[in-house]
């Protein structure tokens, strides 16, 4: 239903919809291009059923659609992929700027020139 409803807005916009298997597996999808002047939403027909539609979410929501009436679902999931986006570019930014540990917290900063925080081995 979100899908169709999805596809039913890119083609309201002009923006062509392909469905093609990628080469190679990757953490992305899909997402908007251009082609000779043309925007374009490309979707990787390997993807599991969820992923094309956040894909498309997420292109879309890149949008100005502020002059097209949309329909609550489709809000709300323009919405939800806007927040999404918004929350790894935070989470990347903040990974830069600071170290941390695989689980998402920040390491504790050490003393200057205090190589580690664990204790040795005695030899």
């Amino acid at each position: 239903m979100l899908l169709r409803s999805l596809l039913g807005l890119a083609a309201s916009l002009g923006i062509e919809v392909r469905t093609e298997p990628f080469e190679r597996r990757s953490l992305r999808v899909g997402g908007l291009c251009s082609v000779r002047g043309r925007q374009l939403i490309l979707l990787d027909a390997n993807a599991p059923a969820v992923d094309p539609v956040a894909a498309l979410a997420d292109a879309l929501s890149r949008l100005d659609l502020s002059a097209t009436p949309l329909d609550p679902s489709l809000l709300l999931a323009l919405a939800d992929a806007r927040a999404r986006r918004r929350w790894e570019d935070e989470r990347r930014a903040g990974a830069r700027r600071r170290r941390v540990t695989p689980s998402g917290r920040p390491l504790s900063p050490s003393a200057p020139g205090v190589r580690s925080a664990r204790p040795r081995k005695p030899p």
